[in-house]
């Protein structure tokens, strides 16, 4: 009789023993799928995060004001531009329907160009450091080609401004899974160092954008 109670207090140590042990797996099992959910969603954040950061507010760079300002002006020298282009030399065709008006490239205005448009060139060159300073003009229901630049947000401000916008439809830049719609008179600054685009989806009309990318000093 006394070895069948040993044995049973045996068996039953060895239960609690095994349940303990199975408590703890659970446990585990519970807290690495803790660990792995809290993961997914911080870098799930950080992305979203990231993504959100490519457009950014021209008041943390003021001078640029300086173009939005000067709309107007800017606007009826790329319009003219614009409408007389095929006479024009010095145009660089991407493609049948994106045609890029480069007015100042590394600080230096580009002869003929810059003379086309006097007002934009005299605000440019206001400016030390730009490094590309065009029109584009994007024929009805174009998309760019996708670009990106070397640079990143820290040393260059990529900048744009709404010239001429169709009335029918929306144009926009597109960058990092996010887009900004393109707004005549309104301007923003993006990261360039991600790769963007830039699409018109009228039907109808063209599009006109001012791009300046100004290395920061």
């Amino acid at each position: 009789m006394k070895n069948v109670y040993q044995f049973y207090k045996k068996v039953k140590l060895n239960l609690s023993f095994l349940n303990i042990v199975m408590i703890s797996l659970k446990l585990l099992i519970l807290i690495l799928l803790c660990c792995l959910f809290i993961r997914y969603k911080t870098k799930d954040v950080r992305k979203k995060s990231k993504s959100y950061n490519v457009f950014y507010s021209t008041d943390i760079f003021p001078i640029l004001k300086y173009f939005e300002n000067s709309w107007y002006q800017i606007f009826n020298e790329a319009n003219n531009i614009s409408s007389h282009h095929y006479a024009i030399p010095n145009f660089d065709r991407v493609n049948e329907k994106i045609i890029d008006y480069v007015i100042m490239e590394n600080d230096y205005l580009m002869g003929r160009n810059s003379q086309l448009c006097p007002v934009t060139s005299s605000l440019l060159s206001q400016f030390k450091g730009v490094l590309l300073a065009k029109f584009v003009i994007l024929k009805p229901f174009s998309i760019s080609s996708i670009q990106k630049t070397s640079f990143n947000q820290k040393t260059l401000i990529s900048y744009c401004l709404g010239i001429s916008i169709p009335q029918d439809s929306l144009v926009k830049l597109y960058s990092s899974h996010n887009a900004m719609n393109i707004i005549a008179n309104r301007s923003f600054i993006y990261d360039s160092s991600y790769p963007f685009y830039i699409e018109n989806q009228s039907n109808y009309e063209d599009a006109i954008i001012f791009c300046v990318d100004i290395i920061k000093s």
